[in-house]
Order: C-alpha cells, then structure tokens, then sequence
C-alpha cells in the first residue's frame, strides 16, 4: 500500500549534536501509524522514498535540483518539479520552470520545461489529473501598462500574475496545451469608473480586487502581487483550489470550462466561467470583513479530502503557517453537486473549522500538511526536515527527521 506522500520538504539544516545524541532518522513509529511509505526531497537533485521504520526503499537521482513539489504516481512513477536555473526575469520563492517523469529504475520518460523570457514560468507546483494530463500553476508576464489599464493605484513595474495551464505530455520532451486559465480575466477595482473593470468589491467576491496583495494580505506583495503556491484537484467535482499567500486566501475554480469559457463569466458546469467559486480565509480581500476576521496567514498546501476518508472526508485542509504553524480543516459550505452555497454581503463560510492541530513545526514558507485514509494526518516542517503524523485525537505516532541536506544523506 502506497502511503499518501508528504510534498515541499525543499531544504534542511540542523546543528551539530554531542555523541552519541540521535540526531536525524527514525524517532517514533507507533502501532497506529499508517502502513506504508513516505516520499520526500532534501536541498539536491536527488529524491528518497523510505518506509515506516525509516529504512530506505528507494532513491531516484536527478539531474536538476528539486522543485518545490514531488509526487508517486500509482504506476510507480515519479513526478516533479524542477529549478531550471533559467533567467526569465521572474522571481520568487518556490520558482521552478520544469517537470519530469521518471520510471522506478530511474529512467527519463518526458522531460518538460514551461518557462519563456517574461512570458510565462513555472513555479511551486503541478498536479497530475486523472488523465495523465498535468496542471501547472505559472506565473505570467502583465505589462506596466496593463497594470495601469486593470486599475493598479501608482503602479510602477510590470506584475507576475498567476495562470493555469493544462499538459498533455507528448512524447519525451513536448506537451500539448489543453486548457488554460488566466487571474488576470477576473479582477475588480474601485479606484477608476473609465476602466472596464470597475465595480463595487463587495458585490462580487467572484472577483479579485487587484489592489487586495497590497492591502490585506500578510504584508509583502511587489510584482509577484498574489504568490500562489499550491495547486489541488477535486476530481469529484471537476474542480481546482488555489492558495493564494499574499492574499491569505484560499480560491476555487471550475475546471469543466473551455479556454474561452474560463476567460469569461458564464459556462461550465457550474454557468460561471472561470469566476471564483469559492474563497476562504481573509474576508476583507473582498470587502467583506475586518483584519480580526482573517483566518489564514501565508498558508501552503491546500488540499482536499477524499470523501471516503473516515476523518473529514469531503473537505479541505491547509498548512496555516503564520497561525503558529497550525493544521486547518473545514467543511465548506457544498452541495452534493459541488455548489457552493453564498449569501450576498457576507463572507464565505464556514465560522468554525472542524479541526486544528498546532503543530511544532516552525518555517513560515513551504510545509505541506496531508489526512490519510485511516484518519490520521501527516505534516511536513520545510525548513527543518520534520515529518510527523498525528491522529484526530492530537497523539503522535510517527517521527521522522529528514537526514538530507543540499550536499546529500
């Protein structure tokens, strides 16, 4: 049985011990762990998939350093991220610029780089669909000009705006572009009535306020003005979250569109286009609360639970980390069709989560955080090397200190 993977573990240092003191490896490993194994990347090229007692399964060796995001495939394939090294002119943490797919012997089977001088680059990470077909969450290039056009008060440089696209690998070394979805196609502003964008924020949280990673957000924002750093597929719904860290938001979206329906309002299953469906964790991104109301801070790793998960299966989940690195679930206010129920001038819900776990992690960028199916959770710390599993009760079981640096085990 394959062991949901823990991802983002990008970097890890940790002090020289006195003899004799276990310093990495294997700390705990309870009854009520979950069976099976765990995949992680150190600061190389090079990534590890060990097992409950901490013993090495395998290791797959890389060309390029690591990206931000790793994943095991059910066919025993390896999907990840890569640090191209490129200069496209943009930058930010969890930058990226390829993937690959290697075969459990280690062999190449498509390589692939989604980068274009200030165009388009690849960053954090990627989702495999049902399909075969990939996600990949990019930044793209939007002129000064644009920005002044979208309604940005005193804009002084060019923004990197986020865009989905959809891959089909070809071949070793080619894809064909499916689908694709672009923020830029949604946003608001209330500052300039001339512009085609302008609109009361609070009467359309379907929408994006441009100004909003500049005023709300978790206090830094530049051209990289929204830094999203996770992707998330519900394929029960055909749709895609997004965790948007500067904004400290969570969006969902409708994945059943076209290219031209997503770039509109109307379409899809749900009749909105590429419109936001769903957000969560910051209210006043779209006027809609105070700054005592915000829920998440700089959060990573949204993920969904599979409905037939025994603890929180149907709802969603993220790594909050500047609420003392605190695990999040909640159940979002779905239909069994996937609607989400909204009632005009107020925030979206829920008020409570159904369950939060401080954790003793303590990176404010990266860790990643994942439900497995017998219930219990496991997280990541990415700065540190930390991986644990809890139960739903808070009770650890299993620990883990990754012994991978950037110059190896």
């Amino acid at each position: 049985m394959i062991r949901q993977i823990i991802i983002s573990t990008i970097c890890v240092l940790f002090a020289y011990a006195v003899a004799a003191q276990q310093t990495v490896g294997l700390f705990l490993n309870e009854p009520q762990t979950a069976e099976g194994y765990t995949l992680f990347i150190g600061g190389g090229t090079d990534s590890y998939l060990i097992d409950n007692c901490g013993y090495l399964v395998h290791h797959w060796e890389g060309e390029f350093p690591a990206g931000a995001t790793i994943y095991l495939l059910e066919n025993g394939n390896l999907l990840r991220t890569l640090r191209t090294g490129t200069n496209t002119g943009f930058n930010g943490g969890g930058i990226g610029g390829g993937m690959e797919i290697r075969s459990w012997d280690n062999k190449l089977i498509w390589q692939y780089f989604y980068e274009e001088k200030f165009s388009f680059h690849q960053h954090h990470d990627i989702e495999m669909l049902p399909n075969g077909n990939i996600l990949v969450l990019a930044w793209e290039y939007r002129s000064l000009q644009e920005a002044i056009d979208a309604g940005m008060p005193s804009p002084d440089s060019w923004y990197q705006s986020t865009r989905v696209i959809e891959l089909e690998p070809v071949g070793t070394d080619a894809v064909n572009e499916i689908w694709q979805w672009s923020m830029w196609d949604h946003l608001i502003q209330d500052v300039d009535p001339a512009l085609t964008n302008y609109g009361i924020v609070a009467d359309h949280p379907e929408l994006i306020d441009f100004r909003s990673g500049n005023h709300g957000g978790i206090g830094f924002a530049g051209i990289d003005w929204m830094h999203c750093n996770a992707i998330e597929y519900i394929p029960e719904f055909d749709l895609i979250m997004l965790s948007a860290l500067n904004n400290s938001e969570i969006y969902v979206i409708d994945h059943s569109t076209t290219t031209a329906e997503a770039a509109g309002h109307e379409g899809g299953n749900y009749n909105k286009g590429g419109d936001i469906l769903y957000r969560y964790g910051n209210p006043r991104m779209y006027d809609q609360g105070e700054f005592s109301d915000q829920i998440f801070y700089g959060q990573h790793d949204v993920s969904w639970i599979p409905p037939d998960y025994p603890e929180g299966g149907g709802t969603f989940m993220v790594f909050n980390n500047g609420s003392d690195e605190e695990l999040f679930a909640w159940t979002p206010p779905m239909d069994a069709d996937g609607n989400f129920e909204y009632q005009a001038n107020t925030a979206f819900g829920p008020d409570e989560p159904d369950w939060t776990f401080n954790s003793d992690a303590t990176s404010n960028i990266g860790c990643s955080s994942r439900r497995l199916w017998n219930g219990n959770t496991l997280y990541c710390d990415a700065r540190s090397g930390l991986m644990k599993e809890v139960t739903i009760d808070k009770e650890e079981v299993w620990f883990y200190q990754n012994p991978v640096g950037d110059q190896g085990p």
